[in-house]
């Protein structure tokens, strides 16, 4: 959605993206005050002191970016890795615990001191 807010209050400028899909180009610059060039100087200037600077919170910023399948793909896939990796790293740990224990097993038994 396209919104101008101005004092908590939308502007006439306001169109949803499905409205934004159905109108024709031409319809929608003259919608929302605008050309094929952006707006001019003078333009920019009195909607920046009317509406004031774009904002956008950085989390609503990453929920959108997260939202295009790649992105979520990579997630899913970097996700399963850490999962993969904990578990071969807890399975090799395990099996150096059981060596040591069979070395030290050997070295008791056949009474061998480590230098």
């Amino acid at each position: 959605m396209i919104v101008l807010v101005k004092d908590g209050q939308m502007d006439k400028l306001t169109i949803s993206l499905k409205e934004a899909e159905k109108t024709p180009v031409d319809g929608l610059f003259r919608r929302l005050s605008t050309g094929p060039d952006g707006l001019s100087g003078e333009e920019a200037a009195r909607r920046l002191q009317v509406y004031g600077p774009n904002k956008m919170s950085p989390l609503l910023k990453s929920l959108l970016n997260f939202g295009r399948l790649e992105d979520f793909a990579i997630m899913a896939l970097l996700f399963i890795n850490v999962i993969v990796k904990y578990a071969q790293e807890k399975k090799a740990s395990d099996a150096c615990d059981v060596l040591k224990l069979l070395i030290y097993g050997i070295l008791e038994r056949e009474k061998v001191e480590l230098m």
